[in-house]
């Protein structure tokens, strides 16, 4: 990927604005087709853009903070609430040789997609078997110290932990002590999870914290996965999903209204002094506190419970900030192109009436200077032709840099939002800019011709797309 991060562009940088809102020079309802490549990319939008009035769109830097004992050790008391935290038992060798010899029979007749996944997890499942004990022992009650990361359970047999639209990369295989990874003696439900991990430069991690009690879901997970599974799954899939997604929507909290959430919210936010992070938004969720395996429950049980859940960004003047935790990465792309040392700061916290079931701080840092206290932004229609430009470039990179005669790709727009992203600090590779950011959802559709003049089409799952509001850039993942 070419990074050609160079700071503010030159007059980019405007005085603080607080009279008259800023002219993005939006249509109220998109509708346009731009093509790129003579066909070979083009981008279709027939939508109704809502973008509420911005003034001001400052630019911070940001810096990663590490997770000290002192930290971690104030996180865990207040979540443990006074109960005492043990150390976490993982699979055994027997468990996992079981669970290996299970994934090796698989093996023979899995497609090649699962045959990948199946390869990624053996080799997870060699290197739990390396450090598993031949038996699991008495509780071992702990303090809060950081150790060498450790797997659970799920992450022994292979799978890997998804957050809010991700992956987060809890487990490195590094002696240093930058994880932790132990559980909370509850009376009531299943022992609460707490897991940390710290920010090292040289291991490739950044700061985060996890407490969960139970299995959950809320409105907006369980609409991306249906419209995952509406693409590439099964029609069982699809179905469950639809169940899910229906039971979230008719889920009811008698005397726990969205207001008293919130404030539970908040108070939490206060109590553990967390600075410079804003509700953002808040949905329905269900799931419970007795089980940590979705598959154990029955979606209209009584013992079903219901809360809201809540995620916290950074606030950039009058953007919301935006975690971008899926990008695909490209080589050589010939447009300006941002891949911070770390994304974006953001807190989930899902609540019921008897208390807070999840907190998740992800990529852990904090707001440092103001770099510009507004900037200048480009026309949504110089905009709109970045977002085009990269989507061609972005294919052409994928077939080698050359277009292929039988195949095109056709990106429908599904969702605009102008939000804070991080990007590349200029000159300090430890921090990272939190900009303005144009975000685009885009369907994706290729369409490929056969030499007996077939046609086939294939519809995969939506994408997000970062373009930076100042210059225009491509803004991804950490490479």
């Amino acid at each position: 990927m070419t990074d050609k991060s160079q700071g503010l562009p030159e007059g980019s940088a405007i005085p603080e604005e607080k009279d008259t809102p800023k002219d993005l020079d939006l249509p109220k309802h998109w509708q346009e087709t731009l093509v790129r490549g003579d066909g070979f990319v083009t981008l279709e939008s027939d939508y109704d853009i809502e973008i509420p009035e911005v003034y001001n769109t400052p630019v911070y830097a940001w810096e990663a903070l590490p997770m000290t004992d002192e930290f971690l050790e104030r996180l865990c008391d207040y979540f443990a609430n006074g109960d005492r935290i043990y150390e976490y038992q993982g699979m055994t060798k027997s468990e996992l040789a079981e669970k290996k010899e299970e994934l090796e029979q698989q093996k023979s007749s899995a497609s090649y997609l699962e045959y990948d996944a199946i390869e990624e997890a053996l080799k997870a499942l060699d290197k739990a078997l390396e450090k598993a004990p031949e038996k699991n022992g008495e509780r071992k009650y702990i303090e809060p110290k950081l150790t060498e990361p450790q797997m659970t359970k799920e992450e022994q047999r292979g799978a890997k932990v998804f957050i809010n639209d991700g992956y987060y990369p809890w487990y490195y295989d590094t002696d240093k002590k930058i994880g932790f990874l132990a559980r909370v003696d509850r009376i009531e439900g299943c022992d609460p999870l707490i897991r940390a991990v710290s920010y090292d430069k040289d291991v490739g991690s950044v700061s985060a914290f996890l407490y969960q009690q139970g299995i959950w879901t809320d409105q907006k997970q369980a609409e991306r996965n249906l419209e995952m599974r509406a693409t590439i799954g099964t029609e069982e899939e699809s179905e469950s999903y639809e169940r899910t997604l229906s039971m979230i929507e008719q889920s009811t909290c008698e005397d726990f209204t969205e207001e008293d959430a919130k404030e539970m919210v908040e108070n939490m936010v206060e109590d553990l002094n967390i600075q410079d992070m804003e509700v953002s938004d808040c949905v329905k969720m269900i799931g419970s506190s007795d089980t940590e395996n979705w598959n154990e429950l029955e979606l209209n049980a009584p013992e079903l419970e219901a809360g809201y859940s809540f995620r916290l960004y950074p606030q950039a003047g009058d953007v919301k900030g935006y975690t971008l935790q899926r990008s695909k990465q490209y080589e050589n792309l010939p447009e300006t192109s941002y891949a911070p040392t770390f994304l974006t700061a953001c807190i989930e916290i899902m609540v019921t009436e008897d208390g807070v079931k999840k907190f998740e701080w992800d990529y852990i840092s904090e707001k440092k200077d103001m770099i510009a206290a507004n900037t200048m932004l480009l026309s949504f229609d110089e905009i709109k032709e970045k977002l085009a430009d990269h989507l061609f470039y972005a294919e052409l990179s994928v077939e080698g840099g050359e277009i292929p005669p039988d195949a095109s790709y056709i990106y429908d727009v599904k969702d605009v939002q102008l939000r804070a992203a991080n990007v590349n600090a200029y000159e300090d590779p430890d921090a990272a800019w939190l900009v303005p950011v144009w975000v685009f959802k885009v369907g994706r559709t290729g369409v490929y011709e056969y030499d007996d003049g077939k046609i086939e089409e294939s519809v995969l799952p939506p994408s997000v797309v970062l373009i930076n509001a100042i210059d225009g850039g491509y803004v991804s993942v950490p490479l």
